[in-house]
C-alpha cells in the first residue's frame, strides 16, 4: 500500500482495494447496485482493521497529507473510505482533529460511521483526556446540530463501557442534563443505551440524574425513565417510579 504522505496515490490505492473488495461481496447486479446507492461497500472488517493498522504504524505521516488525504476519502461518500479517512485524522493534534470531526458529524447521518468517529477519532484524545476535552464536549451537546450531538453521546457510551474510571462519572451526568428534550431518533436510541449502561455502572447515581430530570419536568424524561426501569433492582425501582 502507499505511504500515506503520497496523498493522491494513497486515495488511489485504497479506493482499489475496497472497490475490490466490493467486487468480491456482490451476488448480482442489482445488488451492487442497491450497495451503490446505499454508500456501503460491505468490505470485510479484516480488511478495514488491516489498513487503519498499516496507518497507525506511519506516524511520520504529516498532518497536511494527513489531512488531505482523509478529506478526500471522506468525500468518495462510502462508509469504509469513510471510516479510513477516520483513522487517518486519528493523528492529528486536538486543534485540527476536532474542528475536522465536527464538520463531517454535522453531515453524516451513517450510525456506524459516527461511532467510528466517536471510538477511532477520538482514541489518544480520550486517552490524553484533560479539562479541554469535557468543555469541547459540552460546546457539541449545546450546539444545533442533531448529529454532533449523537457524536457526543456514542462517545460517552463507549466510555461507559470501556472505562473502569467512576471519575468520569459526575461530568458525564452534568452532560446529560437536559439532553432527552434535545435528541431524536437514532440520538435518542444511543441515549437510552446510555443512561442503561450507566445504571449498570451506578445504580444510585443514574436512580438521582433520573428523578432529578423529572423534578426538573424535562421534557421527555418519562419515556426514557420507563424504557431504563429494567436496570434497577425493586427498591430503587419503586423510588423512580414514584417520581414519574
Amino acid at each position: 500500500m502507499a505511504h500515506a504522505d503520497r496523498s493522491e496515490e494513497f486515495v488511489r490505492a485504497i479506493r482499489e482495494i475496497v472497490e475490490y473488495y466490493a467486487d468480491r461481496t456482490k451476488r448480482s447486479t442489482a445488488a451492487s447496485e442497491a450497495l451503490i446507492m446505499s454508500r456501503v461497500l460491505r468490505v470485510p472488517q479484516p480488511v478495514l482493521t488491516a489498513i487503519c493498522s498499516a496507518i497507525h504504524e506511519q506516524p511520520d505521516i504529516p498532518p497536511s497529507a494527513r489531512l488531505e488525504a482523509a478529506e478526500a476519502l471522506w468525500d468518495l461518500g462510502y462508509r469504509e473510505t469513510r471510516k479510513i479517512g477516520i483513522c487517518l485524522v486519528r493523528g492529528l493534534e486536538a486543534e485540527q482533529l476536532l474542528p475536522v470531526l465536527e464538520q463531517w458529524s454535522a453531515v453524516c447521518d451513517d450510525r456506524q460511521v459516527l461511532r467510528w468517529m466517536a471510538e477511532e477519532g477520538l482514541k489518544q484524545w480520550w486517552d490524553a483526556a484533560g479539562v479541554g476535552l469535557w468543555r469541547t464536549l459540552r460546546s457539541w451537546m449545546a450546539a444545533d446540530g442533531q448529529h454532533l450531538r449523537h457524536l457526543v453521546l456514542l462517545a460517552l457510551l463507549i466510555r461507559v463501557d470501556r472505562s473502569t474510571d467512576d471519575a468520569d462519572l459526575p461530568k458525564i451526568f452534568r452532560l446529560l442534563r437536559g439532553a432527552v428534550e434535545n435528541v431524536r431518533g437514532d440520538s435518542y436510541t444511543t441515549l437510552v443505551d446510555l443512561v442503561q449502561a450507566l445504571a449498570r455502572r451506578s445504580r444510585q447515581e443514574t436512580a438521582r440524574y433520573l428523578i432529578d430530570e423529572m423534578k426538573r419536568g424535562t421534557p421527555g424524561i418519562g419515556r426514557m425513565v420507563r424504557s431504563c426501569l429494567k436496570e434497577f433492582p425493586a427498591d430503587l425501582r419503586t423510588q423512580i417510579e414514584m417520581a414519574l
